[in-house]
């Protein structure tokens, strides 16, 4: 089971919503264990020797794209929330 923990660190404002997302989410846990995928790839790839360069810089961009991702569907559901206390 992945470390929640530490995507939650990620975003410290959203702690809770992230454990929700998680628990409750089926497409947010899909993204984040394509961000983990990448992580582990990117973590791959710098440990080559030499470093690859074209598939560092290409696996860092996907998971900036899937950390982006991640913090939209947070704020989404910040969002949501806000409204319905209202």
């Amino acid at each position: 089971m992945p470390n929640i923990s530490e995507l939650a660190a990620k975003f410290p404002a959203n702690e809770l919503t992230v454990h929700r997302l998680y628990s409750n989410s089926e497409s947010f846990r899909a993204v984040y264990a394509d961000y983990l995928e990448a992580s582990n790839a990117l973590d791959f790839w710098r440990s080559k020797t030499p470093a690859a360069t074209d598939k560092i810089e290409d696996y860092q961009k996907i998971m900036d794209e899937l950390e982006k991702e991640m913090a939209d569907i947070i704020e989404q559901t910040e969002c949501i929330g806000e409204r319905r206390q209202r």
